[in-house]
């Protein structure tokens, strides 16, 4: 059983923070993980500072919490990373032509009050 972080806020002392995805893909399946920071510090639990889709046309969505806007979004080349197309939301194609023989993605973006 996972536990349940659907009720879980930020701080409400955080003004900024940073949010790190990174899929990895294996042999069968692919794994991620999400580092969240206020500078030096972890933020945890992630899920209430970032969330995010994968959509079945293979476009992942990445989200700020609720009262955050995104800003600097960086990542993987090939995964064509984006924050400007969609309204708060930050963008990546994992399953592009391009993303075929990489093992690892990553998307990065900031999270401002």
């Amino acid at each position: 059983m996972l536990p349940d972080y659907s009720n879980a806020k930020p701080n409400p002392k955080i003004r900024r923070y940073r949010v790190t995805m990174l899929m990895r893909f294996d042999e069968r399946e692919g794994h991620l993980s999400v580092d969240v920071r206020s500078g030096r510090a972890s933020l945890a639990p992630w899920q209430a500072y970032a969330n995010y889709l994968l959509t079945g046309g293979s476009v992942f969505y990445a989200y700020c919490a609720d009262g955050f806007k995104l800003s600097h979004v960086t990542g993987t080349p090939e995964a064509q990373p984006d924050g400007t197309s969609m309204d708060n939301a930050a963008t990546m194609f994992p399953d592009s032509d391009a993303t075929e023989k990489l093992r690892n993605l990553r998307l990065s973006y900031s999270c401002r009050r």
